[in-house]
């Protein structure tokens, strides 16, 4: 059944501090981004030859360097994605610990407006947004700021039929302590889609705008805006696929915020020609 609600604004008590670290030169733990003026080279990132792209950025930044965007909109590049077989996005972060701030300008990187630069990842309605993926042992933090997360959709990866975090998707293989911080943030018309299938149930769509799994350090949410996100799910011949949090989906995770805002983000179950029932579910 589709749901949708009205407008909730929803406050509790946060965690985790968001600040992050002070801001150095390239080389020393900070890389700019321009999608108007920039170039994607192996030395890109400083004032005045910043990156093009987000994922160049993160390519080239090690542990908790910060990464400052300026207005502008950001799509994926294939040839500078680094996600793992099966999945893609337009910002990729594996086994890194970093930090992502929007809402910048090519003439004044020292204080974030994300109202008059607006910063946008925009998934073109054909990738996920955002990945976060961390390896047995590892430990990292994503930190996002000033940015509209858009138009993003999260399908299941090859060979599977479930599908998890269309604006954002975090996953550690275990419960790792891999944190989530995000502030000043929009998540606005972002879509998971479960797999169809031709036996028994169809997949499961999970977190229209964002998923967390095996997150175990708890993360933070400040000021994070979720608006018309969609969790859906599969067909399947005999059981509709489930579909679960159309804003977020959190498994074996902690998370923390304040002043949230949830406005029509719904999740619809997926359709099936069948009983309705597989797998001991209905």
């Amino acid at each position: 059944m589709l749901h949708v609600g009205p407008t909730i604004l929803i406050a509790f008590t946060i965690m985790l501090s968001m600040s992050g670290p002070a801001f150095g030169q390239v080389g020393t733990g900070t890389f700019r981004v321009d999608i108007a003026t920039g170039t994607d080279w192996d030395e890109c990132g400083s004032e005045g030859d910043p990156c093009k792209n987000i994922q160049q950025a993160i390519n080239l930044a090690t542990h908790d360097d910060d990464i400052l965007v300026a207005a502008g909109t950001y799509t994926f590049v294939e040839d500078l994605s680094q996600c793992t077989t099966g999945n893609t996005a337009v910002a990729c972060l594996v086994n890194k610990r970093l930090a992502i701030r929007g809402g910048y300008s090519s003439s004044g990187w020292t204080i974030a407006d994300p109202v008059a630069n607006l910063t946008v990842i925009d998934g073109e309605n054909t990738t996920r947004g955002v990945l976060v993926e961390e390896g047995e042992g590892g430990s990292g933090t994503l930190t996002m700021s000033g940015l509209t997360v858009t138009r993003c959709l999260g399908p299941p990866r090859d060979g599977q039929v479930n599908a998890f975090g269309g604006g954002l998707s975090a996953i550690a293989p275990n419960p790792q302590k891999l944190v989530v911080l995000l502030e000043d943030m929009v998540f606005s018309g972002n879509q998971v889609a479960g797999g169809d299938t031709t036996s028994g149930a169809g997949g499961f769509g999970a977190g229209g705008a964002i998923s967390l799994r095996n997150t175990e350090a708890p993360s933070s949410l400040n000021n994070v805006i979720f608006n018309n996100n969609q969790a859906l799910g599969g067909s399947g011949p005999s059981r509709g696929g489930l579909a679960v949090g159309g804003a977020i989906y959190s498994y074996q995770s902690t998370a923390a915020g304040i002043d949230l805002v949830f406005d029509n983000n719904s999740a619809l179950a997926g359709a099936s020609s069948g009983s309705g029932a597989s797998g001991g579910l209905l």
